[in-house]
């Protein structure tokens, strides 16, 4: 008589839905791995060979700590709550900082930012005399 022993299987975004218990095996379906509860880890913990044979990623996707989706060429990983999400640049103009005024004094072609002693503002930079 032969015994038969089942874990629990399924893609990756089911196991990282639940903490398995202390010793619980899960199957990734997604990832091809195996991975053991120890009741605390969210998805718990993929088991690997300590000689460096099978186990882990040779992706970025298929990481725990990723979360990435619709990814666009240009984007950059940011750590967010424990995971390293894909983000599109962001554009920002000088003026967008709050200790810089360029809507009092608008620059004008070869000024430089000289600090008034409040904000940092175009200046001539004649105006700067010599030093």
């Amino acid at each position: 008589m032969s015994i038969q022993i089942q874990i629990k299987r399924g893609p990756k975004n089911d196991r990282l839905a639940f903490t398995p218990a202390i010793g619980e095996l899960i199957w990734d379906q997604t990832l091809n791995s195996l991975w053991v509860g120890d009741g605390s880890t969210l998805g718990g913990l993929e088991l690997t060979s300590s000689s460096g044979g099978s186990g882990g990623s040779d992706t970025l996707n298929g990481l725990i700590d990723t979360d990435l989706n619709l990814l666009a060429n240009g984007q950059y990983l940011e750590f967010q709550n424990g995971k390293w999400i894909n983000q599109a640049p962001q554009t920002h103009q000088i003026s967008d900082l709050t200790d810089v005024d360029t809507v009092n004094t608008p620059p004008s072609t070869n000024d430089v930012l000289s600090f008034n002693g409040t904000k940092w503002i175009p200046t001539d930079i004649i105006d700067l005399g010599n030093y």
